[in-house]
C-alpha cells in the first residue's frame, strides 16, 4: 500500500504515507477490539495533541503516539514530555492517568539507555507515572530500515516478533481489562 500510494500514485512524501498507514493499522487494532477511538485533540486538557486515544466504556485508557517508521532520541523525548503534560493535568484533576504507549514497527536499540538518562529531568510524582505507564511498543526486535533498503521495492523489510506482539497483546488486553 505504501509503495503503491507513493511510487506509482505519487501522493505525497513517502514518509508521509508510512506515517499515516501505520496509524491507521493501529486504528484498526483498537477498533477491532471494541476500543472506541477518541478526539486526539488536546488530551485530557493537557494542551497536547496525539495520533491516537483509546476510549472505554467513555473513560480515556490508552494514549498513543505512532511513528510509522522509527524511533530516535529526539522523538523519545518528545514522547517523554507529552506524557508528562497528560500525567500532570490528570493529576491535578485528580482523575486516573491512562498509559501512554510509543508504538512503532522497528525497536530504538538504545531505548533503555535514553529513557533512563531522560526520566531523571522529572520531578517525582511524573516520574513514576512515566515508570509505570509510559509503554515502547515496538513489533520488530531489529532497528531502523534504512531507506535505501526501504523505499526500492514492495516487500515487506520488517520482521515481525512473535514474542513482542504476544507481550503487547498482554499488555493491551490486561490496561483493557
Amino acid at each position: 500500500m505504501v509503495y503503491s500510494r507513493w511510487r506509482i500514485n505519487k501522493e505525497k512524501a513517502g514518509k508521509d504515507i508510512v506515517g499515516e498507514e501505520y496509524e491507521s493499522f493501529r486504528r484498526r487494532y483498537y477498533t477491532s477490539k471494541g476500543l472506541e477511538i477518541g478526539n486526539r485533540k488536546n488530551v485530557l486538557d493537557s494542551g497536547v495533541n496525539t495520533d491516537l486515544i483509546i476510549v472505554k466504556d467513555g473513560k480515556v485508557v490508552i494514549v498513543e503516539e505512532d511513528k510509522g517508521s522509527y524511533i530516535d532520541g529526539t522523538f523519545l523525548k518528545r514522547s517523554m514530555i507529552d506524557a508528562s503534560l497528560i500525567f500532570n493535568s490528570c493529576n491535578m484533576k485528580n482523575i486516573e492517568t491512562p498509559y501512554f504507549i510509543l508504538s512503532c514497527p522497528t525497536k530504538m536499540l538504545n531505548y533503555e539507555e535514553t529513557f533512563n538518562k531522560l526520566i531523571v529531568l522529572f520531578n517525582d510524582t511524573i516520574r513514576k507515572e512515566l515508570i509505570e505507564k509510559f509503554l515502547y511498543l515496538p513489533l520488530c526486535k531489529n532497528g531502523r530500515v534504512g531507506r535505501d533498503i526501504y523505499f526500492k521495492s514492495v516487500s515487506n523489510h520488517f520482521e515481525l516478533s512473535d514474542d513482542l506482539l504476544e507481550d503487547q497483546e498482554k499488555l493491551i488486553d490486561k490496561i483493557i481489562g
